[in-house]
């Protein structure tokens, strides 16, 4: 769990959190330790919901959304190249689908990870 980033974490509790409300605190013999993680959990809430106004945080956002759109582009334009009738094209898709393979998936990393990625990519497509 220390890898996940603060969305991920957070909806990873969230999800165990319904798993526990389903089967019942009480039933699975936590019910003084879930008073505590429960009220966690919204103090998580509160605090991602607080980055999440600050306009910063959403400037930041959008731009990643964007960033992220654009790989996504052309991981499909790729996938494309690489069902297309012309020999050249495919070939030339297999050499960026390689390159694009190392680079792994870039939308699911960190801010910071994520531009260092980025950056290293579009200087390898030069």
């Amino acid at each position: 769990m220390s890898r996940y980033q603060n969305d991920e974490h957070y909806n990873f509790h969230t999800d165990v959190n319904v798993l526990i409300t389903y089967f019942t605190a009480v039933s699975l013999l936590i019910a003084a330790e879930y008073a505590t993680y429960a009220s966690l959990i919204k103090d998580e809430e509160d605090a991602l919901n607080f980055v999440r106004k600050n306009s910063y945080s959403t400037s930041v956002a959008q731009a990643d959304t964007v960033r992220d759109n654009t790989i996504a582009g052309m991981d499909d334009a790729i996938s494309s190249g690489l069902k297309h009738f012309n020999v050249e094209i495919r070939e030339a898709a297999k050499r960026l689908k390689i390159l694009r393979d190392s680079s792994g998936d870039i939308a699911r990393k960190a801010y910071s990870k994520e531009s260092g990625d980025v950056i290293k990519l579009l200087a390898d497509l030069r």
